[in-house]
């Protein structure tokens, strides 16, 4: 049973690896094209993205 649990866990963070490799080649593929086009976002810009825009950031009021 127990080998059978390492051999899930293994596969899953061999798989969520693959993935993360995946999204930060999306990602540097679209702030390439952002560059390109003149569109690139800066620093200050990203600040004020959120996945969750229900939360606020501990400095806001």
């Amino acid at each position: 049973m127990l080998i059978n649990v390492r051999q899930i866990a293994t596969s899953a963070a061999a798989a969520w690896g693959l993935e993360a490799l995946s999204a930060e080649s999306r990602e540097a593929r679209q702030v390439k094209r952002q560059i390109e086009i003149g569109t690139a976002c800066t620093l200050t810009d990203d600040r004020f993205f959120s996945e969750n825009p229900d939360r606020g950031f501990a400095d806001r009021f």
